[in-house]
């Protein structure tokens, strides 16, 4: 038993500091990288609608869009565009992060309640 528990030890240690770098957050490669820069050049069309029987409004990156009820207003913005309540309205406050546009939303349209 005496003999074995160096040998178990030195085989922990040399395990642990192995696996420690697979699980460590991935880095984007170049060629990655370069791809995520070239979505967010694209713009991305999609519809804000509001739903709600009050008017709202919405900071699309440095914009402020006002959205009167039962109205809807087109954008086209950049991929990884953060879209945040500009006042509070319903269950959101000012500043709540309502989405990030992806480019799978291409022609979608976000209705806000």
């Amino acid at each position: 038993m005496q003999r074995t528990l160096p040998f178990v030890l030195s085989l922990a240690v040399v395990f642990f500091t192995a696996v420690h770098p697979l699980h460590a957050s991935p880095r984007l490669s170049a060629a990655a990288s370069s791809s995520v820069q070239a979505d967010t050049g694209k713009k991305i069309q999609m519809t804000l609608r509001n739903d709600s029987a009050a008017p709202v409004e919405f900071k699309v990156g440095e914009d402020v869009v006002p959205l009167d009820a039962g109205k809807a207003v087109v954008v086209k913005v950049p991929a990884g565009t953060r879209i945040v309540a500009n006042k509070a309205y319903g269950a959101h406050q000012a500043g709540d992060l309502i989405m990030q546009v992806s480019k799978e939303l291409n022609g979608a349209t976000l209705h806000v309640r």
